[in-house]
């Protein structure tokens, strides 16, 4: 293996367990932190009697490995990484509205798979704005208003995930595919699979695609992948045929070969 050393904010090398500690009890305090500023940001709604007048979403970018599957920072398919909160409260006053009546009760879960392209479409639909056609066309997400008012809507079956770091990490050029039970990775560098049952195993400790008894799941997966990259017309990069490309060793991508993923240590570190 072979560290990145090229960019200031890559760690190389064995940060010790007193640093990994040092790093997740920081991180928590960031946490901490915002759920502070929250509850202030609602107790100023609360005495200035806008509570029920404002439509709330608390939602974060992405987390952080923090040492989990030997890997930091952001970046990678992992659920440490790509599940996020996403929380809504509505006004008790959309309880009476003829268009956006919501009937779902306060602190439901809704086990449909959503992500943050979801988020403008829903706010959209709250306040009432219309999209042209034209506008429409452009936007990626779908509003989740409908799965609120409890109204039985065909959903999407899966969304997907991607990373493409080639001028920071070359190895790090993935995608992803998940319904929220299952999920589905790709490696463009290399061509690794991985699949991963999140019921039973939600920390992803078990790849299930090197198994031969789940081999026609990898293939249902891969297909499912194919067709969506066809569908968003990728180039032969990533999708040729019905196969999902891969970056080779020749592949002039504007980084360095790195890491794959795994500890590299000083002994093993190195400037490429």
């Amino acid at each position: 293996s072979i560290c990145n050393t090229s960019n200031d904010d890559t760690y190389c090398g064995d940060p010790g367990q007193d640093l990994v500690l040092l790093s997740r009890a920081a991180y928590y305090g960031s946490i901490a932190f915002v759920d502070e500023w929250f509850g202030h940001i609602w107790d100023k709604l609360e005495e200035t009697s806008l509570l029920d007048r404002t439509f709330m979403v608390f939602v974060a970018d992405h987390g952080d490995s923090l040492g989990d599957h030997n890997l930091w920072r952001k970046g990678y398919f992992t659920e440490q990484v790509a599940s996020i909160p996403m929380y809504m409260r509505w006004p008790n006053s959309t309880r009476y509205e003829s268009t956006n009546k919501i009937v779902l009760a306060r602190n439901s879960t809704i086990d449909a798979v959503v992500e943050l392209r979801d988020i403008l479409p829903t706010l959209a639909d709250v306040a009432k704005i219309s999209f042209t056609t034209e506008q429409a066309v452009e936007i990626d997400g779908t509003s989740t208003l409908n799965l609120m008012k409890g109204e039985d809507v065909e959903w999407r079956e899966f969304i997907d995930l991607e990373m493409a770091a080639c001028g920071f990490n070359a190895s790090i050029n993935w995608n992803a595919l998940t319904d929220g039970k299952t999920k589905f990775v790709h490696s463009l560098y290399d061509g690794q699979v991985l699949l991963f049952n999140l019921t039973e195993d939600p920390y992803e400790l078990r790849n299930l695609a090197g198994l031969s008894e789940h081999a026609d799941l990898v293939s249902l997966w891969e297909a499912k992948m194919v067709a969506n990259f066809k569908a968003e017309g990728r180039n032969r990069m990533f999708v040729e045929g019905e196969r999902l490309g891969v970056i080779n060793s020749t592949t002039k991508c504007s980084a360095t070969k790195l890491t794959e993923n795994y500890p590299c240590y000083p002994s093993l570190c190195s400037d490429y």
